[in-house]
């Protein structure tokens, strides 16, 4: 790597040696209360211990052309410390006139960590990106703000709002009755504490892209967003002249994602339909590497193009972009399934404009293969997505057309001698997957029925409880048979369940008043015992090979 510095450095001479820049590129300051409380509280907590404080890392891009610094990672907690500053040299400088200390803190703050601007000259210590540059030099770095300042943009608000929450915090620091002498000495106490005991790890690099993976690697800490805003920085820098388009459009993006937090795997998802299957880990080195000024807008607007295309295939109950009800019954299902491997896949036939006859009877056959594969044969849903990325990449590229497709989703689907090998004793755990197999059943055949196209309003009934303090039967037989398919049924709103673990013959007076044809039915029954869970298999089993059968090639 290009690092031509790494210093464990406080924050006076991390402020003071050098000028900074925040990139255009970067997001507005974007820290609330509960951060500025933590802030707060650290530097508190500092001063009480007399103790130094680990106040973590900077990023710096050492512009070798413009011989500037731009801070890659770190512009929140700077910008903070600089709204700190400026409110204790406001504080400071209401006890000047009469206090020299106080006059020298002002002077210093000034001159060593704010800066100085006026009409002929500019020698501040620190540049915010285009939106807010001008509002924080003249708010923040010039002098307090007024009171008939109006912040234009919710990021100019929380600037205000730290200023005051530090004000209001200092002020309440040295309320009371003292002295002026010992109120300057309490706020130097805290404008030493600040810059002497707040340690900061500066990592200084002359590779804008080695810096980005160094900003990348000290902030992996699983968060989703984390990839998404680390590539949207590089995207933005790589914008040119067509950053306020393309910052625009990232916006829309943004606002078109039913969840944020999920942009990561979003764009995850959407690279994989169209290149080779790449991990997380590595989707940031992949993306920007491909990722130049002339390609750049291009990638942000197909990924605005997409999101509604995400946001039917994670939220199918909510969303509206496909009008086939069978999609996006198949679409619930696979979420039940909770599978998600298969999502680039869909990307790609929305991408070659298949229309949705042709997209139902892809989801159909991967619908097949998910119960098949993962929920009867145990097969882990992860080893297939390098199999679904190859497929979205061949249906992307126009190299598999739907035929082709088809074929190759029978061919990785497990055949009928293996299918129904499994489906002997078959154990399903999870109650919104047994829920999705009863319902599916019980309306296989009869296509008007729909018991419910969601779970939401479905119980799942056990029909010898979990609970065996009633039913007495042997251990080995209550566990051996409690999570068989064939010991769930599923019930509407007749379900009683203060009934639910009662004897046999107590429960089928309520299923006798189910309007669920499988459930009604279990009043036939005699005895609950081995063989009535055997003999209710077989009839479960003959409905899911019609049910799930495998998807026809036309």
């Amino acid at each position: 790597m290009a690092i031509i510095n790494l210093e464990n450095s406080c924050i006076s001479d991390y402020l003071s040696n050098k000028t900074y820049y925040i990139p255009d590129y970067q997001r507005e300051y974007s820290w609330g209360q509960e951060q500025l409380d933590d802030l707060w509280q650290d530097l508190t907590s500092a001063i009480q211990e007399n103790r130094d404080h680990f106040y973590g890392q900077a990023v710096i891009h050492k512009d070798k052309n413009e011989n500037k610094f731009y801070i890659i990672d770190g512009q929140q907690r700077t910008t903070s410390v600089i709204i700190l500053l400026a409110a204790l040299r406001d504080e400071f400088e209401k006890f000047a006139p009469e206090n020299q200390l106080a006059r020298n803190k002002v002077e210093d703050i000034r001159v060593k960590y704010i800066g100085r601007y006026d009409a002929e000259s500019d020698e501040l210590k620190f540049y915010l990106g285009i939106g807010d540059k001008l509002f924080f030099r003249d708010n923040i770095q010039g002098g307090k703000p007024s009171k008939d300042t109006k912040p234009k943009t919710p990021s100019q608000k929380r600037i205000l709002d730290a200023y005051d929450f530090f004000r209001n915090n200092l002020s309440e620091m040295i309320a009371g009755d003292l002295t002026v002498t010992e109120k300057v000495t309490i706020l130097s106490k805290c404008y030493k504490t600040l810059l002497q005991s707040f340690k900061i790890i500066v990592v200084t690099t002359d590779d804008v892209n080695e810096a980005f993976v160094i900003f990348e690697t000290l902030n992996a800490r699983g968060k989703d967003l984390e990839t998404a805003d680390l590539l949207k920085n590089n995207i933005f820098r790589k914008a040119g002249k067509n950053i306020d388009v393309i910052k625009s459009t990232w916006a829309s993006l943004m606002d078109n994602l039913d969840n944020r937090d999920e942009a990561t795997k979003f764009i995850r998802y959407f690279w994989n339909s169209r290149h080779k299957q790449v991990r997380e880990k590595d989707l940031y080195r992949e993306v920007s590497v491909r990722i130049t000024q002339d390609n750049c807008y291009d990638f942000v607007s197909e990924l605005q193009n997409m999101a509604d295309v995400y946001n039917a295939i994670s939220n199918p109950e909510e969303s509206k972009r496909f009008s086939d009800p069978e999609i996006n019954s198949c679409l619930c299902n696979l979420s039940t399934m909770s599978c998600a491997t298969y999502y680039p896949v869909v990307f790609a036939l929305v991408k070659q404009d298949y229309d949705e006859p042709e997209i139902r009877k892809v989801l159909k056959a991967i619908e097949g293969l998910a119960l098949r594969n993962f929920i009867v044969a145990g097969l882990t849903g992860n080893k297939y997505e390098v199999f679904f990325a190859n497929l979205a990449n061949e249906i992307s590229n126009g190299q598999c057309l739907i035929k082709n497709a088809l074929e190759r989703l029978r061919a990785e689907t497990i055949d009928d001698e293996r299918f129904s090998l499994n489906l002997k004793n078959l154990v399903v755990p999870k109650a919104q997957v047994a829920k999705y197999i009863l319902r599916e059943i019980e309306d296989y055949g009869n296509p008007e029925k729909k018991t419910n196209t969601s779970n939401k309003t479905i119980n799942l009934e056990h029909i010898m409880p979990k609970n065996n303090k009633q039913w007495k039967v042997d251990e080995d037989f209550h566990k051996r048979n409690l999570l068989r398919l064939a010991n769930q049924t599923i019930m509407l709103d007749e379900y009683n369940k203060s009934a639910s673990n009662k004897v046999f013959p107590v429960k089928k007076e309520n299923y006798s008043k189910s309007t669920i044809e499988m459930t009604r039915k279990l009043v036939e029954v005699e005895v609950w015992n081995q063989k009535a869970i055997d003999d209710r298999e077989k009839e479960l089993i003959a409905v899911i090979k019609k049910r799930w059968a495998l998807v026809p090639v036309e």
